[in-house]
């Protein structure tokens, strides 16, 4: 039997923290009856409910499917745990599904109408944007450079709203994404080394990123989606033009720096990108700006998409050790390939020497997972 029990683990630092056992299917399968009930109210009652697998985040979408005058017709249950529950991040709130949706689609970006909506009970039903997403469209051969331009003018539309870029949102640098690019520290460096961390090494880290950053000129802050990858993204096939690429997953929009969206979907952790269509969509992304602002925005497109990369290799480990989620290691090999080129960059020297200094040979394999070991180590069991 699958094993979904999650080690809840908020704090910073694994191996002083304490630990509470949350187990997502027992929360959902004890609302069934609370989903059914949100549907009947919806106008929905005694359809089919089917759950559409699940998410890294604490929540579940299910799939309703009725026929009315001879059609087939469908919507997206999305169940979530209550705002007022300590387990919801910031960036995974339901309130701000609904008060986001409206809000890109006046930008002119295809996003599901938000049907109706019970956030005091964490529920809210969606339009339905099917199931080929940008990444199945690709495992089925899809055009790249045609798909992939869509979504480099989304960004763009993005970028170009008055309306989103005067949004009062969350601070990227106040938020989980940019403080958990301390991820390969916390979770990776463990796992490849089979050893706590000693004293002081985080802090030569963040020093390491902080050096690199205070050399750079400022990065401008604009809307950013802060999910904007090939799972999140969908072709809506009965559409035209811009509209054909669906985005989802935006409630956890911040005003961020300008290249991480753009970074996330270019230097996507489960596919990679021939080099020559991502030069050519950064050259489409980038066509309106000045000289200046383009060289500004390459180098800070390289600093954001290795801290991405450092996050997210950190995550895949996470998600395995604290979470029993392997489903996402076999990327691995791809991210550190990823922060290994991004290192020859003389723009991440600091970054360079710290690996050096870390332990951490990024070019080599990790060894065969004990989990218990590996537990241990990181405090999260005695």
């Amino acid at each position: 039997m699958k094993n979904n029990t999650m080690i809840k683990n908020d704090m910073q630092e694994p191996q002083a923290q304490k630990h509470e056992v949350v187990n997502p299917d027992d929360f959902f399968d004890a609302r069934t009856d609370l989903r059914q009930q949100f549907a009947d109210e919806c106008g929905w009652g005694g359809v089919e409910i089917k759950q559409m697998g699940e998410d890294c985040a604490f929540r579940r979408y299910y799939r309703l499917t009725r026929e009315k005058d001879g059609e087939v017709e469908t919507a997206i249950l999305l169940d979530s745990i209550l705002e007022m529950e300590d387990k919801v991040a910031p960036a995974h709130k339901l309130v701000d599904v609904v008060s986001l949706a409206p809000k890109m689609k006046a930008a002119g970006l295809s996003v599901p109408d938000v049907y109706f909506s019970d956030v005091s009970k964490g529920y809210a039903l969606l339009e339905d944007f099917g199931d080929y997403s940008y990444n199945k469209a690709f495992q089925n051969g899809a055009d790249q450079p045609e798909l992939y331009g869509l979504a480099t003018e989304a960004l763009q539309k993005m970028r170009q709203s008055t309306e989103l870029n005067s949004l009062k949102l969350r601070n990227y640098y106040e938020g989980h994404v940019h403080a958990n690019r301390v991820d390969i520290v916390h979770w990776y460096r463990p796992a490849a080394l089979y050893e706590a961390n000693p004293s002081g090494l985080m802090e030569s880290y963040l020093a390491a990123w902080g050096e690199i950053e205070n050399a750079l000129p400022p990065c401008p802050m604009i809307f950013t989606h802060c999910d904007f990858h090939v799972d999140n993204l969908m072709v809506l096939e009965e559409r035209e033009g811009l509209n054909k690429c669906g985005i989802l997953d935006f409630q956890g929009a911040v005003i961020g720096p300008a290249p991480y969206d753009l970074a996330n979907l270019l230097e996507d952790a489960r596919k990679t990108l021939p080099n020559e269509l991502k030069t050519a969509l950064k050259a489409k992304y980038c066509a309106d700006m000045s000289a200046e602002d383009k060289e500004i925005f390459n180098a800070w497109y390289r600093v954001l998409a290795t801290q991405f990369h450092c996050r997210v290799i950190g995550l895949f480990v996470r998600l395995l050790v604290r979470d029993n989620k392997s489903i996402h290691l076999h990327h691995v090999p791809r991210l550190q390939n990823y922060i290994v080129e991004a290192l020859d960059d003389p723009i991440l020297a600091p970054l360079k020497r710290w690996f050096v200094e870390s332990g951490i040979d990024l070019s080599k394999p990790l060894p065969p997972f004990d989990l218990p070991r590996l537990r241990k180590i990181l405090g999260l069991i005695e």
